[in-house]
């Protein structure tokens, strides 16, 4: 599948990393030319540029084109462009690497940087390492857009979508990894009869032990048959109950629902209309629906919730999915 396509920003950024590394080709290629047997006569700068980039073309089938007199630059003691300009950075390379992995993490726990917040931060990094050489209204205005396209592999600019603090909360390794392990553990059995050495505790008025009770036992032994089958008691794992079956295993989740007309949805209007208005009664009023499948892949009837004074007879004739 095609991905998006780069930027201009990122295509020279390509462009001229792609040169930088022909240049110091281009460099040692003529150094070792100047190097070799006194009957052969070296290779010119002009030369060299042109073999690096006749050998560029055969492996990649792209055109660049290197300058003789910066390639005579660089082997009298030169430094490329990108490496000057680097060095001009307020920020250091571990300083960069250091502020990326910063905004990465706290993205992922949902509170991403703005540019203001980015910004203040930088500000911060350079003040405290240059004092007063670091300008008092901090970096530029555009630095930070700048420094987001400069490292375009590892950053990138998006649109928030709201996310709940409290599912927020809820979405992160520790809360998953430690769901999925009691999880398993539940599958395999593992956990069964984890609470039958509870103390008893008294039942009635008169002070029976719930021991001595046995009114529910049939009510348990049919509920432990339904859950377990037949097999009841694994006697071959010391006693354990077996593992529960895919058919008592259940998932279940709800969504909300404007009415028609509450969301956007694709219509057809007069050509060259930048918005298409579409007249609706703009409530807010929302239908929940719960589905719960389960693991032998069977489903139960779904359930809808919503709004109503009284009960229409009709939903029940015009019911295609049999919701409850």
């Amino acid at each position: 599948m095609p991905g998006r396509a780069l930027s201009d920003a990122r295509k020279l950024q390509r462009e001229r990393q792609t040169k930088d590394g022909l240049l110091i080709r281009a460099v040692a290629l003529y150094r070792h030319e100047q190097e070799t047997e006194a009957n052969r006569k070296p290779l010119s700068l002009r030369k060299v540029c042109k073999q690096i980039e006749d050998e560029h073309w055969s492996e990649t089938k792209m055109k660049v084109k290197l300058d003789p007199c910066t390639l005579r630059r660089l082997v009298n003691g030169g430094t490329l462009k990108s490496i000057r300009n680097s060095e001009k950075s307020w920020l250091l390379e571990s300083e960069a690497t250091m502020v990326i992995d910063y905004a990465i993490e706290v993205a992922s726990r949902g509170f991403p940087l703005s540019h203001r917040r980015l910004k203040e931060d930088v500000d911060n990094i350079c003040r405290t390492r240059l004092g007063r050489k670091f300008p008092t209204s901090g970096v530029g205005k555009n630095w930070t857009s700048r420094f987001i396209s400069k490292h375009s592999d590892r950053l990138s600019t998006y649109w928030t979508h709201n996310l709940d603090e409290k599912r927020g909360r809820a979405v992160n390794p520790h809360t998953n990894a430690e769901w999925f392990y009691l999880l398993g553990d539940v599958l395999k059995g593992n956990r069964d009869g984890e609470f039958d050495d509870a103390p008893p505790t008294s039942a009635g008025s008169g002070g029976q032990d719930q021991d001595d009770d046995d009114s529910d036992m049939p009510a348990l032994a049919s509920l432990k048959k339904d859950t377990y089958g037949d097999h009841g008691v694994d006697e071959d794992n010391n006693g354990g109950h077996e593992p529960i079956r895919e058919e008592n295993i259940y998932g279940t989740d709800e969504s909300g629902f404007f009415p028609e007309g509450g969301i956007r949805v694709r219509v057809i209007g007069a050509r060259g209309r930048k918005t298409q208005h579409q007249q609706s009664d703009g409530g807010r009023e929302n239908t929940t629906v719960i589905v719960t499948i389960c693991a032998d892949g069977s489903s139960l009837k779904p359930a809808v919730i919503y709004k109503g004074q009284s009960y229409h007879v009709k939903w029940d004739q015009e019911n295609p999915a049999e919701a409850s």
